[in-house]
């Protein structure tokens, strides 16, 4: 838990980089920090791609051990068959002295869940602190409902306990770590459209109904 909290404490300043440090050996990115200066830079070994969509993506360094997984980002996609799976090939690589690069299309759902799962597993954390602690890392993390539900699957086999819940919101069942981190004005900001497109028709309609009432309601008087 010490090495996470240094960890995030050094990456406060560099949230935005092309690939997120999570660990000293784990990074996270979406397809566009991947190139042959970032890979280097951070000495990435190892590649685990999440993303279905990139099964043929052919990448800059000819000497990475590339490990697919082809998952959709979908809130009806199975992941937490693969959590464990993908948990015990990054723990078996960093044992061996590798460093691994976790990846999807833009880094914030599908790799992210399995970052997160991993910290749960053999960081021996909180599902709550490890979401808030890639958060910190890479600041545009967002795993879909489906995902949230398979991390807490996940971290109740591992831990016997649930530190994060899913509960009603405005936008259907959201996890509870939204309701405390900057995310929740995000939710609310991207349903005020529809909230706002939605009264007007009301409104709109309850006067078009009582005008026509008025209008041509010939009931004697």
């Amino acid at each position: 838990m010490q090495n996470i909290l240094l960890n995030l404490q050094k990456n406060k300043n560099n949230r935005h980089s092309a690939l997120s440090e999570i660990t000293e050996n784990l990074y996270l990115s979406g397809i566009g920090g991947i190139n042959a200066e970032n890979l280097q830079a951070a000495k990435i070994t190892h590649v685990i791609n999440m993303a279905v969509e990139l099964n043929e993506y052919s990448y800059p360094d000819p000497g990475l051990q590339i490990h697919k997984f082809s998952l959709r980002d979908s809130v009806d996609e199975d992941i937490y068959i693969r959590l464990e799976e993908c948990v015990q090939l990054i723990d078996d690589i960093q044992k061996d002295g590798g460093r691994i690069l976790v990846h999807c299309v833009a880094g914030v759902s599908r790799s992210a869940t399995v970052c997160i799962a991993y910290l749960v597993k053999i960081h021996q954390i909180s599902l709550r602190d490890a979401y808030q602690h890639v958060l910190e890392c890479r600041n545009v993390v967002f795993p879909n409902n489906g995902f949230w539900r398979a991390l807490i699957q996940y971290e109740e086999c591992v831990r016997g306990v649930n530190s994060v819940e899913m509960r009603p919101y405005i936008s259907g069942m959201e996890p509870d770590v939204y309701f405390q981190t900057w995310t929740k004005p995000r939710i609310l900001n991207g349903w005020r459209d529809e909230l706002y497109a939605f009264w007007t028709f009301s409104t709109a309609l309850l006067i078009f109904q009582l005008l026509g009432l008025i209008l041509f309601d010939n009931t004697p008087i």
